[in-house]
């Protein structure tokens, strides 16, 4: 496999400290003494003080802690992306769309300009709970709450997406979903997944009991905790998503294993050693641009594999996928290489040079989503 130079690295070494629970009464102390607005004398059945109300232009302090992985999207850059790429239309069925059709509305994306995805680890089974976050411009129009909640009491158009360009239509009739209020913030969801509207241009949707903690860090309630106030996984963040590593990318990831899964995910990757952490940062414009890194144990598993990375690439480079779709050139540009235990894979190439292969990635795209599920089942609130 041909290598270029190696690049910079996303951010450097970071030093991480593995963060317990024991914190957690210091933080509230800390909390109750340094953000109280005195007030005088209260009667002992007075609410206690709320913490300061979280901004919501930070999406992760509305992630409850204890995630394993954050999935940030800019489907604004990621929009303007994919508009006129010849091979785009491969894709049109909106696979990603129609996996939120029963928490916050098929068309949410379309109107959306960001979404978060915060996935909590099960260490036997993988996939354990996931929490969306999706905010929307602020306008005086529909702002993206209305949207949600008409989407998914019927009451709004939807494109079957069994046809490109077909006209809207409205969905089958189906029992209105039933809205509650938790703390002045309007839920429904009687199932697995509950969805909220935080504020007329924020929606959540996850489990019940997820969505609710969001509900109680968005109103500052105490004892509540955030991802944003975990010192590892914000370390991570800033690799990927923080000001250090450049321009904010279209699609930002991180995540750290827990002990169950490493040799697990390492197995899958084909890797000799168990990975700890992985981060990806994703960027397109006149180039697309792909940075990401592994964290394994020592230099000399960093090393190893470095090896079995680059040996990966060159077996895929040879398989007769590999040669039809010509990714010996495409993957020219792909350098791996580590620093002690972290391995930075990083890979460039010029949009329109990617533009030129769509007629080889026209069948591996059709594969992937060239044909949407149906819609034509009864919408059913989630």
């Amino acid at each position: 496999m041909a290598t270029a130079p190696r690049g910079e690295p996303l951010g450097g070494a970071s030093t991480w400290i593995p963060l317990g629970r024991r914190w957690l009464p210091v933080l509230v102390i800390g909390l109750a003494l340094g953000s109280c607005i005195p007030t005088g004398p209260a009667p002992p059945d007075q609410r206690p003080t709320r913490r300061p109300i979280p901004s919501t232009s930070d999406l992760l302090t509305l992630v409850p802690e204890g995630a394993h992985l954050l999935l940030r999207l800019d489907l604004v850059r990621l929009r303007r992306f994919w508009k006129g790429r010849p091979w785009s239309r491969h894709l049109s069925s909106d696979p990603v769309g129609s996996r939120l059709h029963a928490g916050i509305g098929s068309d949410l994306l379309q109107h959306a300009d960001q979404l978060l995805v915060a996935m909590w680890l099960d260490s036997t089974a993988g996939v354990g709970r996931i929490l969306l976050l999706a905010r929307g411009p602020r306008t005086d129009g529909l702002g993206l709450a209305s949207r949600a909640r008409r989407s998914l009491d019927g009451t709004l158009p939807w494109r079957d997406g069994s046809a490109t360009g077909s006209p809207p239509r409205r969905a089958p009739s189906h029992k209105p979903p039933t809205w509650t209020s938790y703390r002045e913030v309007a839920l429904t969801g009687d199932g697995p997944t509950t969805t909220a509207l935080l504020s007329p241009f924020l929606v959540a949707s996850g489990p019940r009991t997820t969505v609710r903690r969001t509900v109680d860090l968005l109103r500052g309630l105490p004892g509540r905790a955030s991802a944003r106030e975990d010192p590892e996984l914000v370390a991570l963040w800033r690799l990927v998503a923080g000001r250090a590593a450049g321009r904010a990318p279209m699609v930002a990831a991180v995540v750290r294993l827990p002990a169950g899964l490493r040799e697990r995910v390492s197995k899958r990757l084909s890797l000799p050693t168990p990975v700890f952490r992985m981060g990806l940062r994703l960027s397109g414009g006149s180039w697309l641009t792909l940075r990401a890194f592994l964290d394994v144990a020592g230099r000399g598993r960093g090393k190893a594999t470095v090896l079995a990375l680059r040996g990966l690439v060159q077996r895929a480079v040879a398989t007769g996928v590999g040669r039809r779709l010509d990714l010996a050139r495409l993957l020219s540009p792909l350098s791996v290489h580590h620093e002690g235990g972290r391995v930075y894979v990083q890979w460039a190439l010029p949009v329109g040079r990617l533009d030129r292969h769509a007629n080889r990635l026209a069948p591996l795209l059709k594969a992937l989503g060239g044909h949407g599920p149906s819609r034509t089942s009864p919408r059913r609130a989630p």
